[in-house]
């Protein structure tokens, strides 16, 4: 059953039908969802490492007492910029992708895989921006104290799906999202608990069940549990998304794709 053919209950933001239809969503596209999850998966993993590399680079660098030069810092600090750009591309794509899939599957159409890579590169360019300026936010202001950088996320956390979904701008989408949040925040945080709670259970779960299977091989293990709660989180993320616009939006998704 759809959200758009759910029963009137069935259609409010709450812990337990946004954690239900996630679940829901990904069990019916268990196939693209998982390709994305793999594929980028890999992907943000050579970035991990590369990013690695550079640290300790870095590290040796400063250990080591070496002459200061300009030629080493500056190649250095562009390629610790190259990768984190790259992390933050490859995040936005999976997400944009995802975001694509997971709303057409609560409106009652199937997107495949090609089409949700599709509307994720069309995407990519104002998710990539939105994604830099919200990081900004949020570590600015959690460095003032905690709380105001988790009330910048409450607020903010939906800006992927209204740039993917409405195809807002930059700045709209965080309007649009502290809109759709304002007066559920609270049930936002505990949303994210239980989903945090529970991604720690599956990925505890999942581990230990691949450990064995591949010959003791943790990073393959910790891979795989990492791809599928990455994409869990994409879903719960839009599926949080449709049911706060139904909330706010007077009951029905507008054929936005069409």
């Amino acid at each position: 059953m759809t959200l758009e053919a759910a029963s009137a209950p069935a259609r409010q933001f709450t812990i337990g039908n946004v954690v239900g239809t996630s679940f829901a969503v990904l069990r019916r596209n268990m196939v693209p969802f998982g390709i994305f999850a793999l594929v980028f998966g890999l992907i943000n993993s050579v970035v991990e490492w590369a990013s690695g590399i550079v640290g300790s680079q870095i590290a040796a660098a400063v250990k080591a007492d070496e002459p200061f030069s300009w030629e080493t810092w500056a190649t250095t600090i562009l390629l610790a910029i190259a990768v984190f750009i790259a992390g933050m591309v490859i995040s936005s794509l999976a997400t944009a992708a995802v975001s694509y899939g997971v709303f057409q599957d609560v409106r009652g159409h199937r997107a495949g895989t090609v089409d949700c890579l599709a509307r994720g590169l069309a995407s990519i360019l104002p998710v990539v921006a939105a994604s830099l300026v919200f990081s900004v936010l949020v570590s600015l202001a959690s460095l003032l104290l905690l709380i105001p950088g988790v009330l910048i996320w409450l607020a903010y956390w939906l800006y992927v799906p209204a740039i993917v979904v409405e195809k807002r701008g930059i700045m709209e989408s965080f309007r649009r999202s502290a809109f759709l949040t304002r007066g559920r925040r609270w049930m936002v945080v505990g949303l994210w608990l239980v989903v945090g709670i529970a991604a720690l259970l599956v990925s505890s779960g999942l581990t230990s069940v691949l450990r064995p299977a591949m010959g003791g091989w943790s990073f393959g293990a910790l891979y795989v549990s990492n791809s599928a709660i990455m994409a869990f989180y994409a879903v719960v993320n839009v599926v949080g998304y449709s049911y706060l616009r139904i909330d706010k939006d007077g009951g029905d998704i507008a054929a936005v794709f069409d």
